[in-house]
């Protein structure tokens, strides 16, 4: 059987269509792969970094907890002078350790001191109850919960623990981290995020 001069260029433009397009396909789909698995190693890094950098400030709220300044605000709330010193102290640890914002709550969830007092979005006098991180160390464990802030907009990783006196809680000390000085930490020493 003889093929006719006709249909052979047909036959020919047929059988190089299907091999292109068979080869754009695989092309397609290796190069999707690859770009997945990039995306997926990059991504990784990114959370090993975020939780590596993230740990550093787990037990702070439990050691600022233990300090008599705090329990000494907490069992004199109305203490002006002492408020005072409380807001300056932890100004000052918030300055040394990083942190984004740490403050005071009472058993209610009412700020009674924070680092932030002097700002005008201060959260003195601002209620925290609502918040997962204070429900957690108000039933005496340590808290940590990722929003963002109410007041602030933005987002931070909150830990929390319980302020203990006589063997019961008086109210809970919290440190928020904001997530976005993070990521610029990362982004800028590790080009590949």
């Amino acid at each position: 059987m003889k093929l006719n001069n006709r249909r052979m260029p047909f036959i020919v433009f047929s059988l190089y269509w299907l091999v292109s397009l068979s080869s754009a396909t695989w092309l397609w789909q290796y190069n999707y792969q690859q770009l997945i698995n990039t995306s997926k190693q990059q991504l990784d890094l990114f959370s090993s970094h975020l939780e590596s950098q993230l740990e550093h400030f787990t037990y702070i709220p439990q050691l600022l907890s233990r300090q008599s300044l705090m329990v000494d605000a907490l069992k004199t709330p109305h203490n002006s002078a002492l408020r005072e010193i409380i807001n300056r102290h932890l100004n000052s640890t918030n300055q040394i350790i990083g942190a984004s914002d740490t403050y005071l709550l009472d058993t209610k969830g009412n700020t009674i001191a924070a680092s932030n007092w002097l700002l005008e979005h201060s959260f003195v006098g601002r209620n925290f109850s609502f918040r997962p991180y204070f429900k957690q160390a108000i039933n005496g464990k340590q808290g940590e919960y990722f929003a963002l802030g109410s007041t602030s907009g933005l987002r931070g990783y909150y830990y929390s623990y319980p302020v203990r006196y006589a063997g019961e809680v008086i109210g809970v000390v919290v440190v928020k981290m904001d997530i976005s000085s993070i990521e610029k930490i990362g982004v800028k020493n590790h080009s590949i995020f």
